[in-house]
């Protein structure tokens, strides 16, 4: 898939009134990102992560809607009675990030060609690492050795790494157009082991709440491909992601 080619800001999406209508219109919308080493832009995650919050939480307050892919931030919702701007961004290792890459790149570090199913264990990352160099990334992709037990709290481990990304994006705030609602939107694809949600979710709500998140962005969502985490100073909401869409 080919990176989208309009100039920002551009209309993405008009959203009708009619809620069957709006939800053929969001299931129309390809979302596809590709993988990393085959083009993979940040606007491809931005149209993905605003979709996907779309189908899942989409009050009937907001309409009509108009959607507009921007910078700083990212996106517009352009509704009847205000202006929602979201800015969106990827909780990721970079040092994984990459290291998927080379696996897709040079998949000859970690498999064979008579491999019908290959399995690498994930590296466990920590908030605010070391850049690892190329040649570090190539050899524990050939080593693909479990590493140390994933000890610890799990909850808490995340909810660490979720305000991580959280405070990198407030201290850039203030280059961004500020409108009616601020939201900050999280796609997470953070490695880290099993944890209880809803203590996960309470631990980082009292970070928000102590870190005073809120004063800059009234909501910040967080999805990771099950379900949609809403955080803002009233509270905590949850949603399962929709079966219907692509």
């Amino acid at each position: 898939m080919k990176s989208p080619v309009f100039h920002k800001p551009y209309l993405l999406l008009e959203l009708a009134p009619d809620r069957r209508k709006r939800k053929r219109q969001l299931g129309r919308i390809v979302t596809d990102v590709p993988l990393r080493s085959e083009g993979r832009s940040s606007d491809h995650t931005e149209i993905y992560s605003i979709i996907w919050m779309l189908r899942t939480d989409c009050p009937e307050q907001m309409q009509p809607i108009k959607v507009v892919h921007s910078d700083r931030p990212d996106i517009q919702l352009q509704c009847a009675n205000l202006t929602i701007g979201i800015e969106i961004t990827e909780a990721v290792s970079s040092n994984n990030a990459s290291m998927d890459r080379l696996r897709e790149t040079e998949p000859h570090l970690w498999r064979t060609p008579d491999d019908d199913i290959a399995i690498f264990f994930p590296r466990r990352a920590g908030v605010g690492e070391d850049k690892l160099t190329a040649k570090a990334q190539r050899q524990l992709i050939r080593d693909n050795q479990p590493g140390e037990p994933w000890c610890g709290n799990g909850a808490e481990s995340w909810a660490e790494a979720m305000a991580y990304f959280v405070s990198k994006k407030i201290k850039k705030a203030d280059g961004y157009a500020r409108f009616d609602q601020n939201w900050l939107l999280i796609y997470d694809n953070w490695n880290e082991p099993s944890r209880r949600v809803e203590l996960a979710d309470a631990v980082l709500d009292r970070i928000f709440q102590s870190e005073g998140v809120f004063n800059t962005f009234d909501r910040v969502m967080i999805q990771d491909g099950h379900s949609l985490a809403s955080f803002c100073a009233s509270g905590i909401r949850r949603q399962r992601r929709p079966r219907h869409g692509r």
